[in-house]
């Protein structure tokens, strides 16, 4: 829960009317703290448990409860994971992504990470450039993904960035992002034993 909540907090990171660098340090106290006692805690606790259980019946099963415990770490990790995904991409049209993620707010917005294989990668952009405009208008990490609505796959866009104190300009290919298209057809050499189980898989006679 308390992983859950940081990774929330880390989504919203910029987005705040807040300076980002506070936010930041505002996340380190208030977790900083809480997860010392919970790495701490539970062990203890278990550990008591444990051997009250031993000291009742006569077994020592310590691998089992602490079993039990890293299991239900693990989940939460796993869990904490997907949630963060999930709203990092939540709403967003793959066709749209241009392969860079955000930091910051609407006055300075630096490009934190460059994906491999991405438009962006491919046009050149790259980590600490600062984002400055889209096709002449002023872009940021709270109006990018409006910016790019209108704008479909093969369209043409150009992102300004400052580049150490220098001005440059790169045209991005929008790409379709991570969509495979597959295409079916008939063999004509098909034999009969595949025909037939093709029918079964389509319903036929």
């Amino acid at each position: 829960l308390f992983m859950s909540g940081i990774f929330l907090m880390i989504y919203f990171l910029g987005r705040l009317p807040l300076d980002s660098q506070l936010q930041a340090y505002l996340i380190v106290i208030c977790f900083a703290l809480p997860l010392s006692f919970l790495g701490i805690l539970p062990n203890a606790i278990l550990a008591d448990i444990a051997e009250h259980d031993a000291l009742a019946s006569g077994i020592k099963q310590e691998g089992m409860f602490f079993a039990a415990r890293t299991l239900m770490q693990k989940f939460g990790q796993t869990f904490g994971v997907l949630l963060f995904a999930a709203l990092t991409t939540l709403g967003k049209d793959p066709g749209h992504d241009l392969g860079i993620r955000l930091s910051g707010d609407s006055r300075e917005s630096l490009i934190a990470n460059v994906f491999p294989a991405s438009p962006a990668l491919e046009a050149g952009l790259a980590v600490g450039d600062v984002l400055l405009a889209l096709d002449g208008q002023r872009a940021h990490a709270d109006n990018l993904d409006r910016l790019l609505q209108p704008y479909h796959p093969g369209d043409k866009i150009t992102l300004t960035v400052f580049r150490r104190e220098e001005l440059r300009r790169f045209e991005v290919l929008l790409g379709g992002g991570k969509n495979t298209v597959l295409n079916l057809w008939e063999s004509p050499e098909a034999s009969d034993a595949q025909i037939r189980l093709r029918d079964g898989w389509l319903g036929g006679e």
